[in-house]
């Protein structure tokens, strides 16, 4: 857990990182509490500095560093293909606010006329197979709900976009962060939209891959482009579905973990 100090000299600073430790070394099975305690609901004085607990050793508090104002900050929000397998599952648990969001927009999908099957709550905590997570109808509206309750989390500390940006699904989430859009309208543009992805008769495909251009480019055939190269590590792939499948599967033999 992370603990957050702050004081108005470097003795007050240095005294109030010790009474914690003595009260953490007592209490170990208190220590997230303690860090929102001080992180969301104590004033944030001129002297800073932070301490890593694990509930099992003495703190060590880094440097004391004067307050240097306010600074803006940008979210970026992601589309379809940066999901993994319960991404998000430690937060739901651990974090009453981000499961709070989850939890209301899992009311919003089974209010529908013809609700799905599974909720965000399965996708997110037990679901394990990483195929199905993947398929347009759920990993649409399960990233863009994470993110919609990371943005509701963030605000808890105080933390709000000064921009936003998003990359394809992403947008919709970042909708959501600007104002533009309620939780419930942001959750159903991404389910309808992943619905009506899955459904739509193609011949062609896309797939991300968690690797670099450079890494990728040999493995490319006729039909089969880089469509997106979305950072350093992860690009979007799109071709004839026969093609494509079999440039996905010389991938996954050489890079079975990819």
């Amino acid at each position: 857990s992370l603990l957050l100090f702050s004081a108005n000299s470097p003795e007050a600073l240095t005294d109030l990182v010790e009474a914690y430790d003595t009260y953490i070394s007592q209490h170990p099975e208190r220590t997230g509490s303690v860090a929102y305690t001080l992180g969301a609901r104590r004033e944030r004085l001129k002297l800073r500095t932070f301490a890593v607990a694990d509930g099992t050793s003495q703190l060590k508090a880094g440097p004391a560093v004067p307050a240097r104002g306010v600074k803006k900050v940008a979210f970026v929000f992601t589309g379809q293909g940066a999901q993994w397998i319960q991404m998000g599952r430690k937060l739901f648990l651990e974090h009453p606010r981000f499961a709070k969001t989850i939890r209301d927009l899992d009311s919003v999908l089974q209010s529908l006329p013809a609700p799905p099957s599974w909720t965000l709550e399965e996708n997110i905590t037990t679901l394990d197979d990483k195929e199905i997570l993947g398929g347009a109808e759920r990993a649409q509206p399960t990233c863009t709900a994470l993110q919609i309750a990371l943005v509701d989390l963030l605000a808890e500390f105080d933390i709000y976009p000064a921009a936003v940006i998003g990359h394809s699904g992403g947008e919709t989430a970042g909708a959501y962060a600007a104002g533009a859009l309620s939780p419930k309208e942001a959750l159903l543009v991404a389910y309808f939209r992943g619905v009506i992805c899955s459904k739509a008769p193609s011949g062609g495909g896309m797939a991300a891959v968690g690797l670099g251009r450079d890494a990728v480019v040999p493995y490319l055939a006729p039909g089969v482009v880089l469509a997106c190269e979305n950072s350093g590590s992860s690009v979007t792939l799109s071709g004839d579905l026969g093609p494509l499948d079999e440039v996905l599967y010389a991938i996954q033999r050489d890079a079975p973990d990819t």
